[in-house]
């Protein structure tokens, strides 16, 4: 089993790596049918970078962070579990979306910060998400416990839908 600390310093280096590239697809994994807005449903995501990556994004409930998956090679024994999700729905698509997060699609990530809960021990929230900016200057967030209902679910919200109490840290500083 990957101690916390070790999974952290991972989900860094994955985080890392998408500052510069351009995400081509957010899907949101699931096994039952959705009943919500796909970017706040239940279920783990896959982010698909123009690059090839693609990264798997879920949940430690345990200690309050998301984790990070490199799920590129398709041996990857976690790519066996992406594939019992029973639905695999698009939220951004970069050939046809006409969202409020269309200002994503087709823009780099100029900027990376780890978003996390100030004052929590022992790791706890340390990493629960992430907002990413685009080199236009507009900003998601990423992650779970975001807003102040603290659910274990990975959301995609808009830096206004998130608690104010989150701290923020730059990875590109």
């Amino acid at each position: 089993m990957i101690s916390s600390p070790e999974y952290l310093s991972l989900n860094h280096k994955l985080a890392s790596q998408l500052i510069g590239q351009k995400i081509q697809y957010i899907t949101r994994l699931m096994i039952l049918e959705p009943e919500d807005e796909l970017r706040m449903e239940s279920g783990p995501l896959l982010m698909e970078i123009a690059n090839s990556s693609r990264l798997y994004i879920s949940v430690d409930e345990g200690k309050g962070n998301i984790l990070f998956f490199d799920v590129s090679e398709v041996t990857e024994p976690i790519n066996n579990k992406i594939n019992e999700f029973t639905y695999k729905y698009q939220i951004f698509n970069q050939d046809n979306d006409r969202t409020i997060f269309s200002f994503l699609l087709g823009q780099p990530i100029s900027n990376l910060e780890i978003i996390s809960r100030p004052y929590e021990y022992f790791d706890f929230y340390s990493m629960c998400g992430f907002r990413l900016t685009f080199t236009p200057g507009q900003s998601i967030c990423i992650g779970a416990y975001l807003t102040d209902l603290k659910l274990p679910d990975v959301w995609v919200l808009m830096p206004d839908e998130v608690d104010v109490n989150l701290a923020y840290t730059s990875l590109t500083s």
